[in-house]
């Protein structure tokens, strides 16, 4: 069996066939609820799955690879055709989605000069690795031997980036030459600007869009050629900043909809099921013409059709009715939704002051000032230390730039908190002495689209005391610098509330709970300020004390959860003097 196109339709086998996908990334939903909702995907009326691949999840670390548990994409494309779903393929290497770096590995910054996104060898030499394991998963599951993979993407979004057009034929004759057969695609939003620079030959060049398919398809249809109309994105709610929120956009989803597929061949609902960004993954977005930088929640849903938990919405039996008219065809609905419900009571174990745990830190000794990728270190946050000598005039300090947000102390008490974009200069008074700086940086997500995507953590630069008196600057050296990546945790010591830290001073809180059957949960962070929360050793993502409920909430899924003792650590980055309490969501 093939996929060919005549007549600016999609033929499958030999015969027509409007192709109705949804969005689902294997590695944002947890394996044990692929089944459910991959069946939810083909019960709403899709007859098409469309994931990204995560360049940055399979390859952790440079030259190790990783295709197990939640991220193999092997057994997901067998799960999509028993479900009866034909599947797209987008493995980057660049996949934007809301995500750290848009899926390209940390590492990449090590290398100095090293050019994103082009036909740099280098950037090319790193990325075939990854590549070449995609390639060996994908052509098990082609159509042409008897799988469901359909359609693979060269680039996501190019027209975004660059205009190496080299860099795309590249891609494309190294997936045709590691043997896919299927068709080639691109995508990009309507403005004939991103459209040239994404296109190359031998793909289908789609179209990112949330309303008004037909009209803006027409604005690039000259330049895409003799293409069947085709969404790649039709994007439907939205992904959420922290501080912020969505208002519901159902109905006029439904309408546009409705238009979409009278008009597409093909068309992917972006996103059908969001999931969620676990860990450290959420990425950044940055608006260059203000200066600044909003950082994802880890809960990659708002206004799908699945929600984070897998449950069926409003809009999902909208959708569901408008295609099956579309499909002419009565579609089954024999799935079932989860109830979110506390496990049982969340107690506190303790908790220990991140200066009182060293063995959680890795230490370098730096003469000058590094980002926390030349220290080997992907995320998480990172703790610079020097000392300097202050005249009787006193001196500003005069910070590099901040990636994401710096808490500063002088001698131990705490002195400042700076932003990224904000002002980077602070007055320490005057009196000849020695003075001691602690500066703790929080890495919050690499921005994820754009020429930003080369996004270094961490403090980036050099730092200098510029002496009030004289009117000079003087660059400081001699750095002892700290890793937390939160790949070792402490042992806390019992006592509860008794164990108090100082307000402000980063510290690690012990929480456990016993559950008689593991099952999803949602869990509450109650006084604290931001950090991340670990449950079972797992990283679930971070959270901030905010305007807004979601902030604060993290989604634990029942593949972390072990049935009998369990334990939830939290790291706050900046305590105050409220009381704490992690306690479990019911009915969210």
């Amino acid at each position: 069996m093939d996929i060919c196109v005549k007549d600016k339709k999609f033929y499958i086998g030999g015969k027509r066939c409007k192709i109705i996908s949804g969005t689902m990334h294997y590695f944002r939903v947890p394996r044990v609820h692929w089944r459910d909702r991959l069946l939810k995907l083909a019960e709403m009326g899709c007859n098409c799955v469309e994931t990204y691949c995560a360049w940055n999840l399979h390859e952790p670390e440079e030259g190790r690879l990783d295709f197990s548990g939640m991220l193999d994409l092997d057994e997901y494309l067998s799960e999509a055709q028993r479900a009866g779903l034909y599947a797209v393929v987008r493995p980057g290497p660049y996949m934007c989605s809301e995500w750290d770096m848009g899926g390209l590995p940390w590492w990449l910054l090590k290398y100095d000069g090293i050019q994103l996104r082009s036909s740099d060898p280098l950037y090319l030499k790193k990325a075939e690795k990854y590549l070449s394991a995609v390639c060996e998963i994908v052509q098990k599951h082609l159509l042409s031997r008897g799988g469901n993979v359909i359609m693979l993407q060269i680039e996501n979004e190019y027209g975004g980036y660059g205009n190496d057009r080299d860099y795309l034929v590249w891609l494309k004759d190294f997936y045709v030459a590691h043997g896919i057969d299927c068709l080639f695609v691109t995508s990009d939003s309507e403005y004939d600007f991103l459209t040239y620079n994404g296109r190359t030959p031998g793909a289908y060049g789609m179209l990112n869009c949330a309303s008004g398919v037909e009209e803006k398809w027409a604005l690039g249809a000259e330049i895409r050629g003799d293409v069947p109309p085709a969404v790649m994105e039709f994007w439907s709610g939205g992904s959420p900043f922290f501080g912020t929120e969505f208002s519901d956009d159902t109905e006029k989803s439904a309408r546009e909809l409705r238009e979409a597929l009278r008009f597409a061949e093909f068309l992917n609902i972006f996103k059908f099921h969001g999931g969620t960004s676990f860990g450290f993954l959420g990425g950044a977005d940055r608006d260059y013409r203000k200066r600044h930088m909003h950082y994802y929640r880890p809960c990659y849903d708002r206004m799908s059709p699945l929600d984070q938990f897998g449950r069926r919405t409003k809009k999902y039996y909208l959708f569901r009715e408008i295609i099956e008219k579309e499909r002419g065809m009565a579609l089954p609905n024999t799935a079932s939704d989860v109830h979110i419900a506390p496990l049982g009571e969340i107690s506190g174990a303790g908790c220990i002051p991140l200066s009182r745990c060293p063995e959680v830190l890795s230490h370098r000794r730096s003469v000058g000032l590094l980002p926390m990728e030349k220290y080997d270190q992907g995320y998480g946050y990172i703790l610079y230390e020097t000392q300097a000598f202050v005249g009787k005039d006193g001196v500003k300090l005069i910070l590099p730039e901040v990636h994401d947000v710096a808490h500063i102390w002088l001698d131990g008490k705490y002195f400042a908190t700076v932003r990224r974009d904000c002002e980077r200069e602070l007055t320490i008074d005057g009196g000849a002495r020695i003075v001691r700086l602690n500066i703790l940086v929080e890495n919050l997500g690499r921005i994820k689209f754009g020429p930003g995507i080369h996004d270094p953590k961490g403090l980036v630069g050099d730092m200098y005391f510029y002496d009030l008196g004289y009117g000079i600057y003087s660059k400081l050296f001699g750095y002892d610098v700290y890793g937390l990546d939160m790949s070792r945790l402490p042992k806390i010591p019992g006592g509860g509330e008794k164990a108090q830290p100082k307000e402000h001073e980063p510290t690690f809180y012990a929480y456990r709970f016993f559950a008689g059957c593991p099952a999803d949960a949602v869990l509450i962070m109650e006084g604290f300020t931001r950090g991340v929360v670990l449950v079972n050793g797992k990283n679930i993502g971070r959270y901030e004390s905010g305007k807004y409920p979601e902030d604060s909430r993290l989604y634990l899924p029942e593949d972390i959860v072990q049935k009998g003792e369990n334990t939830v650590l939290v790291f706050d980055v900046f305590p105050v003097r409220k009381k704490k309490r992690v306690i479990f969501a019911d009915g969210v």
